[in-house]
């Protein structure tokens, strides 16, 4: 009895499991033919599992990385959702807010997108809220691959419209900063805008808007490549011995874009050029204008157009600022990377600009306002109604301010000359504890303190800001480029506060490098800041080199053009032999520290001073005035406000001291009146007065360096502001025994004048002017 009911008990478990298999077949029977009926038009070639799209069968939470529960869970969760019309799904993916309703929608309904639909959610991925935190950014990161691998696949299918919006959505800062992110997807979109019968048939198609979406996101890709560039070649040059394999596999990142980019800018420009006038609104335009710029393709032509399309556009200007300083960026942009300018009115472009910026100053956020004073900066445009405005807009809200847009609208104030007391007080009072509490870059922290030196901002309360960033700059010292190492020397210099330790420290930063990585006038701060610090280039004087001073001194007559000239080859001679010693003997300016005052200054590389006198020497001739006729001109003026004639192509320390105008003043009109009450007159550069100076000082004359601050050494309309740089020379001018007098631009642009009643009035300001600056008549 008991094996009869065993053995049935048996058959009934049997018969169960072979119901249970039997349903479970039908139910997958059932799921495979609802996914072929829904699967049509190719879709099923990437829903289906096993697909190379990665999108096959049901996207599990592990798989998405999102908290949905799948099919079968406790939470009573169904998986897979009935099937539900198309502009209902359509709906629902242009409906979606966050991460986290895209998964839920490929969740349930991954069996239902067709091309339109993964065109729709690629397109809908900038919008998403951002990601706040590590885990949101990596399904951020596996959302995007996940829609890009299936745009890979249906690519084909989409059209201009389609695969314009999905390039600028995985193009954006959201998107494109993903590792994960693959070419072929993007690749693939370009040759769709590439495709078509006729030249740029496919962009034609486009509207304005798109064709400016397309022209950022093409700008973002080219970007990206140029990055990944940069860090493959960083990467190789840290890693020494790179297998040659490594170093190609770079063909599969962005790089290998470049050449179907360069088809796409080419047929965007042939599209986009005839329609600047009519069909792109100033928001477009601008945009396009930046794009082009940003990817270097902005060329005269395409220059021209744009700003006469700009200005026929200038009534719109108040009222989008975001496209005022998008199209102050292209310009500066396109002047930076060597393009043409934007012809004849591209000035009369940029002072309406100013003028919209002056008007709708409170519109503007931070950055904005910073981006276009960069621009004016960079582009050497002086909009004084632009700078008020900013100035004035700045103040008002400086403490809400990043410290990086502080410290880049100081930098570019300071290359515009304008100086706003206001602003610059507010700056210094809450920069301080912006600076304490990090964040900023070592070239942010030089950069800084030399912009409100370079407006020549020296207030009391400037000694807390420098203490901060002084204690910041060892934490940064590993990080300084050359650039902010020779800014921070000619600070320390400039301030007079110079540490032996720091000033070494900065200096390490310098050694092994090439004079041409750095500027001129990068090489022309380091030889101020050389020359603030030793005293090497006014004391160094060999015995050989006195003999032929004191000969020069005796065999001089009262011709005091000849015997500077002879000062000018006896400083030669001392730099040639100097050069010398340090070739021949293995010596360096450190080895011979035995003639200089102190024997603790740190090693200046002697490769790199020279470079700096070089550099310094080259801006002192193109500032200075060259013109025999405007020479000769300002000669007989001087000479009719007493003094004698002027001395002609003047070059002290080798030329890097090269004031506009030299002379001396007579000696039976002239005199001496210093603001302390002393003889400035104390000797020449080379520590030799000539037989002619010496008797000029000797009956009271003085020596004076006209020093004109020319508006053309940075803009054309540049309002009278010494900058730091000038100052400095200044100083180094009245070390060397110079009485240096300052006259504005317009003042010398009045002496140069053919017109007698302005050169009148020239010559009477001059004459107070020099009065005032101690040089009485």
């Amino acid at each position: 009895m008991a094996c009869f009911l065993r053995h049935q008990q048996q058959q009934q478990q049997q018969q169960q499991q072979q119901q249970q298999q039997r349903q479970q077949q039908h139910d997958e029977q059932q799921k495979w033919q609802a996914e072929a009926a829904a699967g049509r038009a190719g879709d099923a070639a990437w829903s289906r599992p096993g697909s190379s799209s990665g999108m096959g069968g049901p996207l599990l939470p592990t798989r998405l990385g999102a908290a949905v529960p799948a099919a079968g869970s406790s939470s009573g969760s169904s998986g897979q959702l009935a099937v539900i019309p198309e502009g209902q799904l359509m709906a629902l993916i242009r409906a979606a807010r966050s991460i986290a309703d895209m998964e839920q929608l490929l969740l349930q309904h991954h069996s239902q997108f067709r091309c339109q639909h993964v065109a729709a959610a690629a397109a809908r991925l900038p919008g998403l809220h951002p990601e706040t935190t590590l885990n949101l950014r990596r399904r951020m990161g596996r959302l995007t691959q996940l829609l890009a691998s299936a745009l890979l696949t249906v690519g084909h299918q989409l059209d201009a419209h389609q695969a314009a919006a999905c390039l600028q959505a995985l193009t954006s800062p959201a998107c494109i900063a993903n590792p994960s992110l693959q070419v072929a997807p993007l690749n693939r979109l370009l040759l769709v805008l590439l495709a078509g019968k006729g030249q740029a048939a496919a962009l034609r198609e486009l509207h304005p808007q798109e064709l400016a979406d397309v022209a950022a996101a093409a700008a973002a890709m080219q970007l990206a490549a140029v990055q990944q560039h940069q860090a493959q070649e960083l990467q190789q040059q840290q890693q020494q011995g790179t297998s040659s394999s490594s170093s190609g596999g770079g063909a599969a990142g962005p790089l290998a874009l470049l050449s179907p980019l360069e088809q796409l800018w080419t047929q965007l420009a042939s599209v986009s050029l005839p329609q600047l006038q009519g069909g792109f609104s100033f928001d477009m335009l601008a945009l396009l204008a930046l794009s082009f710029a940003r990817a270097g393709k902005a060329d005269t032509e395409f220059l021209i157009h744009a700003t006469n399309a700009a200005l026929g556009k200038a009534r719109k200007f108040s009222e989008s600022p975001a496209a005022v300083a998008q199209l102050l960026q292209a310009l500066a942009v396109s002047s930076s990377k060597g393009g043409s300018a934007g012809g004849q009115h591209q000035h009369q472009l940029l002072d309406a600009l100013g003028a919209a910026i002056a008007q709708g100053k409170a519109q503007y956020t931070p950055q904005q306002l910073t981006d276009a004073a960069a621009a004016f900066a960079q582009l050497g445009h002086y909009s004084e109604p632009a700078c008020l405005a900013i100035c004035k807009a700045a103040s008002r809200s400086l403490k809400h301010w990043p410290a990086g847009c502080v410290v880049a609208l100081l930098g570019a104030l300071a290359k515009l000359r304008f100086r706003d007391e206001v602003l610059l007080r507010a700056a210094v009072k809450v920069l301080p504890a912006k600076v304490a509490a990090g964040g900023l870059s070592g070239q942010q922290l030089a950069d800084v303190l030399a912009a409100l030196l370079q407006l020549s901002y020296t207030a009391p309360d400037l000694e807390q800001l420098v203490t901060a960033v002084m204690s910041q700059v060892p934490h940064n010292a590993s990080q300084l480029s050359p650039a902010a190492a020779v800014k921070l020397l000619w600070v320390s210099a400039v301030l007079g506060e110079v540490d032996e330790q720091l000033q070494a420290l900065l200096l390490q930063r310098l050694e092994g490098l090439r004079p041409k990585q750095l500027s001129q006038q990068q090489l022309r701060m380091l030889y101020q800041a050389h020359r603030l610090t030793t005293q090497e280039w006014l004391q160094y004087k060999p015995a050989q080199q006195q003999q032929q001073q004191q000969q020069q001194v005796e065999e001089d007559t009262d011709n005091l053009p000849a015997a500077v000239d002879g000062q000018q080859q006896q400083w030669q001679q001392q730099q040639q032999w100097q050069q010398q010693v340090v070739e021949e003997g293995g010596f360096t300016l450190h080895d011979l520290s035995k003639y200089s005052s102190s024997s603790s200054t740190p090693y200046w590389s002697p490769r790199l001073v020279a470079a700096a006198e070089a550099a310094a020497a080259h801006c002192a001739a193109t500032s200075a005035v060259r013109s025999k006729q405007q020479q000769q001109h300002v000669q007989d003026i001087f000479e009719d406000l007493g003094y004698d004639a002027p001395v002609k192509g003047l070059k002290l320390d080798g030329g890097a001291l090269q004031p506009d105008l030299a002379l001396v003043a007579n000696s039976s009109k002239a005199g001496t009146r210093s603001s302390r009450g002393k003889s400035v007159v104390e000797g020449s550069l080379d520590g030799g007065a000539t037989k002619a100076g010496a008797a000029a000082a000797a009956a009271g004359g003085l020596k004076v360096a006209i020093m004109c601050d020319h508006a053309g050494r940075y803009s054309r309309n540049t309002p009278h502001q010494l900058l730091g740089y000038e100052t400095v020379s200044g100083w180094l001018l009245e070390q060397a025994g110079w009485r240096v007098v300052r006259l504005p631009s317009h003042v010398w642009r009045l002496l140069l004048s053919d017109r007698g009643v302005e050169e009148g009035t020239a010559m009477a300001y001059v004459y107070n002017t020099l009065a005032a600056q101690g040089v009485a008549l």
